[in-house]
């Protein structure tokens, strides 16, 4: 049976009386009891030390090796302080998870000061209700990129990086793609590739009632490549630059507690297409806060959108309206690979007439004139040639 060691540092023994507004009154004793509850659920054996000094905690992550298959660590104070910890716990090499009680992130800016045990731990719950399976910087980069690049589909990318996302506070998201952008339009909303797990009613105004075309942060990134803190719109509001369409879309915001976070835009090499993602921070987090979070990690979010972004490219999409049938995606594969009706005809084992039926409803399913037209749009969508489609 697995074997778990959870180490408690300094002050820790105090809980259930210290500073009960910060870290609650539950005891060390009562969490005990709940992780052992936990591990029982789990079949794990679990074990608990706590420590005031920082070499009685130091022995403790040694001995670990060789007798716990991981390690759950709260090091207090000595979070922000001991190198000596942050080298102990890189020795052992042992899977670990970082723990706070409070969230770090809202309290003093020492307490973001830190030897950084996330270097090498492979896990982080941070106290504002954010749990990470992956987020020591040696390991959760290459954790999450092994993951997206062996996603099959869009669902199971998007539930991956919906979850990565949160773990850095981020647990709301919209992602959208165009390929058919102008001067004056970002093309049909139902030829976007749109993305998102915010709630139903969200998406119904914001995406369907088309309040995403004011949206101040969708505009700047149509003309931005990166990343960009959504305190610009507190600079927007502060100098009255905002047109009154724009005002109702951060009014609306702000009634969905949509108010703190990151747009990420994406660089395209074509004029008609342009991606960006919408990061919103947790309920609670102010825009300071995600600032602060940013600027400690925003470079592997930023580079982690921006895979994710390559991957969606590839993978097979299809809005709703937009389908294709089996039969209508094999007519127009034959079609683009340079086919006559009369050899599709033959290779499908159909009449030319049936064939001919099967490219009018891809046309109509697609909404597009010719079927050279419906070739080139299946094949953006990734709707051709897919292995088992």
């Amino acid at each position: 049976m697995p074997s778990i060691l959870i180490l408690n540092g300094p002050n820790l023994n105090l809980l259930g009386t210290r500073q009960p507004e910060v870290y609650g009154s539950t005891t060390l004793a009562d969490i005990e009891q709940m992780c052992q509850d936990a591990a029982a659920r789990l079949s794990l054996e679990v074990s608990f030390a706590q420590s005031n000094h920082e070499g009685v905690l130091i022995d403790h992550i040694h001995a670990a090796r060789g007798t716990h298959d991981g390690l759950v660590i709260n090091a207090g104070a000595y979070t922000h302080t001991s190198i000596a910890l942050m080298d102990a716990v890189a020795s052992v090499e042992l899977p670990m998870v970082e723990e706070h009680l409070s969230n770090i992130h809202a309290r003093e800016s020492f307490r973001r000061t830190r030897a950084d045990l996330r270097v090498w731990c492979s896990g982080l719950s941070d106290g504002a209700g954010r749990t990470c399976r992956t987020t020591g910087k040696r390991m959760s980069l290459r954790g999450y990129l092994q993951e997206i690049a062996r996603c099959p589909s869009l669902e199971a990318l998007w539930e991956n990086h919906c979850e990565k996302m949160d773990s850095y506070g981020f647990d709301r998201l919209i992602y959208g793609f165009t390929r058919y952008r102008s001067g004056t339009s970002l093309g049909d909303p139902e030829d976007f590739v749109v993305l998102t797990n915010h709630t139903r009613a969200y998406t119904e105004e914001f995406i369907d009632g088309g309040l995403y075309y004011h949206a101040p942060m969708v505009r700047w990134a149509l003309q931005h490549d990166g990343a960009c803190s959504w305190a610009v719109l507190y600079d927007m509001m502060r100098e009255s630059a905002m047109t009154p369409a724009e005002e109702r879309v951060l009014e609306f915001n702000r009634q969905m507690d949509v108010t703190a976070g990151y747009t990420v835009s994406f660089k395209s090499i074509s004029a008609r297409s342009k991606g960006a993602i919408a990061l919103t921070a947790r309920s609670g987090l102010s825009q300071d806060d995600v600032d602060a979070i940013w600027a400690e990690h925003g470079a592997d979010i930023q580079l982690m959108n921006e895979i994710a972004h390559l991957k969606i490219l590839t993978l097979p999409y299809a809005h709703p309206g937009r389908a294709l049938t089996k039969r209508q995606r094999e007519a127009l594969e034959w079609v683009g690979d340079g086919k006559t009706m009369q050899d599709t005809a033959l290779l499908m084992v159909l009449t030319s007439a049936t064939v001919e039926k099967h490219l009018r409803l891809a046309r109509e399913a697609l909404c597009v004139d010719t079927t050279a037209q419906a070739v080139l749009k299946a094949s953006f969508a990734n709707q051709m040639f897919v292995l088992d489609a």
